[in-house]
Parts: C-alpha cells; sequence; structure tokens
C-alpha cells in the first residue's frame, strides 16, 4: 500500500478511534459515578435503618457499620454520636423540614444523610449518618486516568501519524520548491525528480517535464543570444542602447572602440563617455520626444571621418537604440565616382570636338585643300587613336574578379615576355636613346591568367618609357623568391613627388597634366596596374625621387593559392 495512503488512513482510524475511546470511557464514568453514588446513598440508607433498630446505645457496642453516625431526638438533640462524626446543622434542620423517607448531601469529601425514625407514624428520633467517600474518589480518579490515557494514546498515536504525514508531505513540497527555483534561476540545468509515490509521481514527472523543455527552449534562446552577441560584436557598424535613466546598458565593439569606452560601463551615464555635442543633443532630443532621428556627424574623436548616426526609440522597452555607421569612405567612393564620370565626360568630350571641328571645317569646303585635309585627317586620326585608348582602358578598368573563372591559366616565360612587350615600344626606346636591362632566369616561367597580367607589365614599360629622359635607362628584373614571382621596373626618369606618391592609383590622377596629355596618357593606365594587381592577388610597391627615377615593386602569389579580392 502506498504510504502516504496508509497514513491517511491511520489518522483517520486513531482520531475516529480516539474520539469513540473518549466518549465512551466518559459515558462509562459517567455511569459508574452515577450507579457508584447511588448503590453508596442506598447502602447507607439500610445501614441507618439498622442502626436506628438498635437499643440503647452504647459507646462500647461495636456495630457492623460503615459509616459515623449519630442519634438525634426528635428535637434534634444529639443522644448518641460516634466518635469523630461532623455535624452539618444546616443538613440536619434542612432535613428536619422535609416529610420525606430520607434525606442525603454530597460535598467533595462525605456522604450526609440523614433518615427519621417513626414509629405508628410518628418519628420519634432521626439517624444522622456521614459516609466517607475517599474510596469513591479513589476509584473515579482511577477511572477517569485511564481514560485520560487512552485519550492522551490515541492523540499522540493520531499526532505521530499526521507528524510523518505532513514531514513527508513538506519534504516532497520542499523537493518541488527547490526544482521550481533551480528552473527559474538556472533553466539551462536539467532537474530530475522520481518518486514511487502515486500521490507525488504525476507532480514529479510534470516538473521533470516542464524543466526539460526550459532546458532545450533556454538552450536555443542562449545559442540565439551568443549568436547575436557575436553578430552585434562584429558589426562594422557601431550600435548602442540607453535607457530612460540616460544609463548606457550595451555598446558592441566598435562603439567602444570609437568612444574609447572603459569594460565596466554597463549601466553608466552615456555623457561620461559621449562627448560629442551634437551626438549629445539628438540623444536628449530622441529620450524626451520619444522621435527616430538620422545625420551624418564628424564626431570629434574622429574629425576627418564621416558617420552616418541613427536614433531609434523603442517605446515598448523605453529605451533607445542607436547605430553609428563610418561612411567615410562611401562619401570618398561617391566623390570619386563623381570625379571619374567628370573626367570621362571631359576626356570623351575634348577628342569628339576636336573631330566634330575638323569635320565640320573640312565640309565647309576645307576639302579641297590637300594640304589642309591632310592634315586634319592626322590630327582626326590621333584625336580618334586617343579616343579608342580611353575607352579601352574604361572596359579594362570595368572587369571585376568574378570573370578570373572564364579566363584560362597561361605558363608563361617572363623573358620573353618582356622582350615581346619591349618591341612594340622599339621606336620610342630609339628616338629617345634609352638603355634596356633584363635581369632574370630566361627559362624562368610563372603560371597566371595572361589577359590580366600583361596590362600589368605594359603599364609600368610604357610608363618607364614615356616619363624617362634623353639617354636614359630601364632596368627591369625577376626572381623566384620563397614561391613568389618579385619584379621590378626602374627607370632613370624624372621621379614622382613624396606628396603625389599616394594618389598616383587614382583615375585619370596626374603628375604632370600638360606632358601626360601631349603623350597622349590618358590617366587611367596605373590604376589599371592596381586594379588587376589585386585581382591577382599581387602587391605593388611604388618607390622614387624626384629628377632621380621611379622604381615599381610586384609580387605575385602562386596561381593556386587563394586570390585576394578588391
Amino acid at each position: 500500500m502506498n504510504k502516504a495512503i496508509f497514513l491517511k488512513k491511520l489518522m483517520s482510524y486513531t482520531l475516529l478511534l480516539a474520539i469513540f475511546l473518549s466518549s465512551f470511557l466518559w459515558l462509562i464514568n459517567f455511569q459508574y459515578g452515577k450507579q457508584q453514588r447511588q448503590a453508596m446513598i442506598e447502602q447507607t440508607y439500610h445501614e441507618s435503618q439498622l442502626i436506628g433498630q438498635i437499643r440503647p446505645f452504647k459507646e462500647t457496642d461495636h456495630l457492623p457499620t460503615t459509616v459515623s453516625f449519630a442519634i438525634l431526638t426528635k428535637n434534634l438533640r444529639c443522644l448518641y454520636r460516634t466518635p469523630n462524626t461532623p455535624m452539618n446543622h444546616s443538613f440536619i434542620q434542612q432535613a428536619q423540614q422535609k416529610n420525606t423517607r430520607f434525606h442525603y448531601q454530597i460535598d467533595k469529601q462525605s456522604l450526609f444523610l440523614i433518615t427519621p425514625i417513626k414509629e405508628k407514624n410518628t418519628i420519634k428520633s432521626y439517624v444522622y449518618c456521614v459516609k466517607s467517600l475517599h474510596t469513591y474518589q479513589r476509584q473515579k480518579k482511577q477511572l477517569q486516568t485511564m481514560s485520560f490515557l487512552f485519550f492522551s494514546l490515541s492523540l499522540l498515536l493520531f499526532i505521530a501519524a499526521y507528524s510523518i504525514y505532513r514531514y513527508n508531505f513538506y519534504r516532497h513540497q520542499t523537493r518541488l520548491n527547490k526544482a521550481l527555483l533551480s528552473i527559474s534561476q538556472s533553466p539551462q540545468n536539467r532537474v530530475s525528480l522520481i518518486t514511487s509515490n502515486a500521490q507525488w509521481k504525476d507532480l514529479y514527472q510534470i516538473t521533470t517535464q516542464l524543466s526539460e523543455t526550459y532546458a532545450k527552449k533556454s538552450k536555443k534562446l542562449y545559442e540565439q543570444a551568443q549568436q547575436f552577441k557575436w553578430l552585434i560584436t562584429d558589426l562594422p557598424i557601431g550600435i548602442f542602447v540607453i535607457n530612460d535613466y540616460h544609463q548606457l546598458i550595451l555598446a558592441n565593439t566598435t562603439v567602444s572602440e570609437l568612444f574609447h569606452l572603459p569594460t565596466d560601463y554597463h549601466k553608466n551615464c552615456y555623457l561620461e563617455y559621449f562627448y560629442d555635442k551634437t551626438l549629445v543633443q539628438m540623444i536628449q532630443q530622441c529620450l524626451t520626444k520619444h522621435i527616430d532621428l538620422q545625420q551624418e556627424l564628424h564626431l570629434q574623436q574622429q574629425t576627418e571621418k564621416i558617420f552616418d548616426v541613427q536614433l531609434h526609440y523603442l517605446n515598448n522597452q523605453q529605451q533607445l537604440i542607436g547605430t553609428i555607421y563610418d561612411i567615410t569612405e562611401i562619401r570618398q567612393l561617391q566623390t570619386m565616382q563623381e570625379y571619374f564620370v567628370s573626367n570621362v565626360s571631359h576626356e570623351l568630350k575634348t577628342p569628339i570636338t576636336s573631330i566634330i571641328g575638323f569635320i565640320e571645317t573640312l565640309l565647309d569646303g576645307a576639302k579641297d585643300d590637300p594640304l589642309i585635309l591632310e592634315q586634319f585627317l592626322k590630327i582626326m586620326e590621333k584625336d580618334a587613336c586617343r579616343l579608342h585608348q580611353l575607352i579601352k582602358e574604361i572596359i579594362l578598368l570595368s572587369r571585376s574578379s568574378h570573370q578570373l573563372q572564364f579566363e584560362e591559366i597561361s605558363s608563361i616565360n617572363i623573358y620573353s615576355f618582356i622582350e615581346s612587350l619591349l618591341t612594340r615600344y622599339q621606336r620610342e626606346i630609339e628616338q629617345r636613346h634609352l638603355s634596356i636591362d633584363i635581369n632574370g632566369q630566361r627559362s624562368l616561367t610563372w603560371n597566371t591568367y595572361a589577359f590580366y597580367f600583361e596590362p600589368i607589365i605594359k603599364n609600368l614599360i610604357e610608363n618607364a618609357i614615356a616619363y624617362n629622359k634623353e639617354n636614359g635607362s630601364i632596368n627591369i628584373s625577376f626572381a623566384i623568391t620563397n614561391h613568389h614571382l618579385r619584379m621590378r621596373i626602374q627607370d632613370k626618369g624624372i621621379g614622382i613627388a613624396t606628396k603625389d606618391i599616394n594618389h598616383i592609383f587614382e583615375r585619370f590622377y596626374r603628375v604632370d597634366k600638360a606632358r601626360s596629355r601631349n603623350l597622349g596618357g590618358t590617366g587611367l593606365g596605373l590604376s589599371i596596374v592596381k586594379h588587376y594587381a589585386e585581382l591577382l592577388g599581387a602587391s605593388i610597391e611604388v618607390q622614387s625621387q624626384l629628377s632621380v627615377g621611379t622604381m615599381f615593386i610586384l609580387d605575385f602569389i602562386p596561381i593556386n593559392k587563394k586570390i585576394r579580392k578588391p
């Protein structure tokens, strides 16, 4: 039988037993006392009659009685009294006034009984008897003691059963309370409760299932929270959260680095860390008016950079969430794009305008003059070639990294490749009396994408020729170092100023604009070199000094290694 059910039944039975025994013993005690008292009264009455029949009395007479007594006259004068017989005069007087067979009175210690002795229906005397209640009281007390002991034993048994039941109840309740507290405080930890008690078994199973459900959900939420934390932490966009008490409760790595936040910033006032006046005004306005704001700022910590600041107030959480995004590069790209479009338009417009002008002049009659016709056609041819070169280079710049997958890898003999390129400029080399020196193994080959590799070397050789001095020299060297192809193209030309070196790879940037235009340069050659070098995963370094010369150093990685994408 289940322990809890057994204890419940035991408590019920002991309680009923205690009530029954108490009632039964009380009834016995009541009936026994009533019967004993009545029997004692009857016995005392019979003894008083016996005493009344004896004549005369002498103190030396031995009477077979259990009472002490006295013989009273009709006028209540004492004729005879046994030793130590207490006289209850008020009781005696009351008995005289009543015409009954006998009259009695009981107090705590004694039974008083008086019986009139009659002769021919006339009262001649009274027998006054006093019986001690010591034996009666002792028996009554014993019976009461027995009743109390039986009741106490039953009550103790009930209390013991109830205590065991309550102990088991509180033991299970305590286990459940601890389990529920553990679930509420650490829901990710599973709690398993097992019991053979049928009364608690279902509740234990429900608690265990609840713990498992909470543990699964908690684990999922923790993983999501970690993912969100990692996402927020690694985002290049700065994210911060401020509550209505102006406490900074969240800031990711970008914001921490931007404002130099300490590790213990949590729940401190944001004014301790945000010093930019415009940003503080935006935050105060957003927190006060509960509105969304957006503005581009030059933060005091980063005066050279442009940040897009957006503030959004969450009414349901009474918090402000802000994002700070560095848009400096975007604005620079926009500026470069505008500059590029402007330059392309200008570069295209100049030769087209020139060609159209000469065509109109020829159509107006100049074509009839053979000398003018030939002169104009040569100028038009030169402008058309320049226009063709510009369009070709713009197309080259438009090629992206994903187009590499459509190209075939070629094995190029570097020495033969350089010689082949130089033959294209043999006329310019001879006119300027330039000396060319190629240093490298004649048998060295390199696997690469020829379509991208050729424009890099071609443009650098072309610049070395174009910007060289009369009777100058060009040194081209190459070698394999740590599985990398390292190439150097050095000229003894006009050189590049230090302030211009960081800009020479920008599109349409010219160090000497007048000379570049006279040489037919478009300002895109080095941009193509930089762009294609990045597509091939190559690095490029420039060393130059005015009036001394310039050297470009290229470092190509093997083609089977990962290509860096721009």
